[in-house]
């Protein structure tokens, strides 16, 4: 039988169909569920970012390729994808987080495939939670209804993100890696740019991320109504203070992909569920039907006005001199983290398969 998860929980939005469970046996693990949504103006495309979970539920990935490149010709979807499935790749044999981005990083370099993208790649071994985040995609974790731990973007300079990809000096080395405790019952909400320049972190602002979901634990309510926030946030014909428009002083939504995973820890059955695009977008709205799903070109449709939008992240130029705010080198390690080998996910029960 095929594997289950690299057919439903791939790398590109026009494949996320379906889900499955498993049976923990009492560990902890992950029960996930993902909403895709992407910008007006990419949907014929699949939009920009890409996501993956392991064949085992306890690594999860989101990726978001710059659109910078539509400029240059480049479908920006491209790298993100190619990143996001190597990395669920290995993630059948590497528990480590930055070593699943190098390594993915390294075979999407050997395929030459045109593009950058940002990555943040989580998994949770016993009750730690160990991350590697490069860019501005990034997690945070609830407890009790509180952010107790959360990522840092990385960025050069605002809107100009830390990426992985051609001509970029940034390696999954310069990633900010971290571990947190983690215990059962906290949900772990890891998400593209897109929902975090939309949806605040902090508790004295109405579209915060707590204040959204008081009194949600299932993760599949959570990640709706979280998908569904930051997608009325970004159509919204009301004057909005957001964390992307306060940098300018102003109040204004950005419209973007929308990438939304959240992760219940769990020792009881662990779920994995995720949004294809069509799916997600009758959802959301259910007043407008769902939008064709195409599949990704080489290049970008002419059609396309997201590169011209004055909120589209910039890409590294080719010799851009910029100083590596982490101190950190930028050269390749000769070899990655240790990997310690995932449990096999062979003998996990399927539920649903591909809708």
């Amino acid at each position: 039988m095929n594997n289950p998860a690299f057919n439903q929980v791939s790398v590109s939005s026009s494949a996320l169909l379906g889900g499955y469970t498993t049976n923990n046996k009492g560990k902890l693990s992950l029960s996930s569920t993902a909403f895709m949504v992407p910008h007006p103006d990419k949907a014929t495309k699949g939009g920009e970012d890409a996501l993956m979970i392991s064949p085992n539920g306890n690594i999860v990935g989101v990726a978001d390729g710059v659109g910078g490149w539509a400029d240059q010709g480049v479908n920006p979807s491209l790298y993100s994808q190619s990143l996001m499935e190597n990395a669920f790749k290995v993630s059948s044999y590497c528990d480590e987080p930055m070593a699943v981005m190098y390594l993915a990083y390294k075979t999407t370099e050997r395929m030459k495939v045109k593009g950058s993208s940002t990555c943040c790649i989580l998994s949770l071994k016993g009750n730690m939670l160990y991350s590697a985040n490069l860019g501005d995609s990034g997690f945070a974790v609830l407890r009790d209804g509180k952010i107790v731990h959360k990522s840092t973007p990385q960025q050069h300079k605002f809107n100009f993100p830390y990426q992985l990809g051609t001509n970029s000096n940034e390696r999954p080395q310069d990633s900010d890696v971290r571990s947190f405790k983690v215990r059962e019952g906290d949900l772990i909400v890891l998400a593209s740019d897109g929902f975090w320049d939309n949806v605040w972190t902090d508790p004295k602002k109405p579209s915060c991320l707590t204040n959204l979901i008081k009194g949600k634990k299932d993760e599949r309510d959570v990640a709706r109504t979280l998908a569904k926030a930051a997608f009325n946030i970004t159509r919204s014909k009301d004057d909005i203070e957001t964390p992307f428009s306060a940098h300018y002083g102003e109040t204004w939504a950005k419209t973007d992909d929308i990438t939304v995973v959240v992760s219940r820890v769990t020792s009881k059955t662990a779920r994995v569920m995720v949004k294809s695009l069509s799916e997600a977008a009758s959802e959301l709205n259910p007043k407008s039907p769902p939008r064709p799903v195409v599949r990704n070109s080489n290049k970008v449709q002419s059609t396309s006005t997201s590169s011209s939008s004055s909120s589209s992240r910039r890409l590294v130029s080719k010799g851009t001199n910029i100083s590596n705010t982490k101190g950190k080198p930028n050269t390749i390690a000769t070899k990655p983290a240790p990997c310690v080998k995932s449990p096999s996910s062979s003998s996990a029960p399927v539920k649903r398969w591909r809708i």
